[in-house]
């Protein structure tokens, strides 16, 4: 009979890129399923094993949460190809809807920023005024500048 080649975890480190403590947190939050040990107690792995952990560096890297992954990962094991396929799928279009969702607030951050230091640039305080005392700052009004308008 042929047994399949059992791996150690620095082996599979090596193969995934990922470190032995990444391995090891990985298989506890149960996104690969537990591994068969040695008679020492190593962890060994199988091909699948590093398949699987390839999957879940890959999706990670990604931005989807832990709990995301782990249930991608077992419907790569459960389920038909395209099953996962159409799961994964919804997920990745997800992501990019949120993805683009915050796109957007950064542009709105980014021209607010742009405001302020518009603002900061261009203010002509009196020396020896605090900024407390200035009416220029958008900071401190609820207009975004002077009461007047003139600064």
């Amino acid at each position: 009979m042929f047994m399949a080649k059992q791996l150690t975890i620095g082996e599979v480190a090596k193969r995934t890129g990922l470190s032995t403590k990444t391995i090891r947190f990985y298989e506890e939050e149960g996104c690969i399923p537990a591994v068969g040990r040695s008679d020492a107690g190593y962890r060994l792995y199988s091909e699948g094993d590093v398949w699987r952990l390839r999957l879940v560096k890959h999706i990670r890297l990604l931005g989807l949460p832990l709990a995301e992954v782990k249930s991608l990962v077992t419907g790569s094991l459960n389920e038909e190809c395209a099953v996962f396929a159409g799961d994964l799928t919804e997920v990745l279009n997800a992501q990019k809807d949120a993805i683009s969702r915050r796109i957007a607030e950064l542009e709105v951050l980014r021209g607010q920023i742009d405001v302020l230091q518009g603002h900061v640039e261009h203010c002509e305080c009196d020396p020896g005024q605090t900024a407390a005392e200035c009416y220029c700052c958008s900071l401190l009004t609820e207009e975004g500048g002077a009461p007047n308008g003139e600064c």
